[in-house]
């Protein structure tokens, strides 16, 4: 049994009309609301041969911003990476 599909609507003139206010909208709408990239601001100085030093000076204690826990279901060891 062959599926005849009626087609002639993707020729008329509303269809065709229809999707091209519709391509023109998304257009339109993805140009006002997604380009809107402030530029950066770049600070410029001339160069200067010259020292440059970073001290910080702090106690406490080191932590990691991201910790991450790994559970696996398995316990077993690596035998080997296959890498060239």
């Amino acid at each position: 049994m062959a599926f005849k599909m009626n087609l002639k609507f993707l020729k008329s003139k509303k269809f065709i009309i229809s999707a091209i206010v519709i391509v023109l909208a998304i257009i339109i709408a993805a140009s006002m609301f997604g380009g809107k990239n402030k530029k950066s601001q770049y600070e410029t100085a001339v160069v200067e041969k010259g020292n440059l030093a970073q001290i910080v000076d702090a106690t406490g204690k080191i932590q990691s911003a991201d910790t991450l826990a790994l559970h696996f279901q398995v316990p077993g060891v690596v035998a080997s990476v296959g890498v060239r």
